[in-house]
């Protein structure tokens, strides 16, 4: 269960970090932005990025992967339910935000997990290169599945 929770986590961020380019045709008409503001999307994504990886690390050292994952998994589904609803700019920047946390649990839980559980703790470098292709499979395929999970962004 391990390694699946692992390589998900590591999918889970690729798709955090392409979801906002693989909406931003649709979402920016909608929210009547242009593309500076929509930039500055981006911008609060990455900061809060910055800041939840100095957190996240400390956390998982003191409660472990387990609740980590899971805080991650839950709010980068929410904010990607609040980002296909969101009306107004102010409505999409909360969960632009909060996916900076979500997305940096997702990574830090990956992260620590892939060296030890792939290939039985043997082959660090390669579990390592493993969860690479997981990510970036998320970043790749995540126009497809904002394409047919939310047709009316995309």
């Amino acid at each position: 269960m391990e390694k699946a929770v692992a390589l998900l986590c590591v999918f889970g961020l690729g798709v955090c970090f392409s979801l906002l380019g693989s909406i931003s045709v649709k979402l920016m008409p909608r929210l009547k932005i242009d593309q500076g503001k929509f930039g500055s999307l981006i911008s609060a994504f990455m900061f809060s990025c910055l800041i939840a990886s100095l957190v996240v690390g400390v956390v998982i050292d003191s409660l472990g992967y387990k609740p980590v994952a899971i805080f991650g998994f839950v709010l980068t589904a929410l904010c990607i339910f609040l980002l296909a609803g969101g009306k107004t700019y102010g409505m999409v920047l909360m969960p632009c935000l909060l996916l900076g946390f979500g997305a940096m649990a997702l990574n830090t839980a990956g992260n620590t997990l892939i060296p030890v559980v792939l290939f039985g703790g043997q082959n660090p470098a390669a579990a390592s290169n493993l969860g690479n292709v997981f990510f970036g499979l998320g970043v790749f395929l995540t126009l497809l599945f904002t394409r047919h999970l939310y047709p009316h962004l995309v």
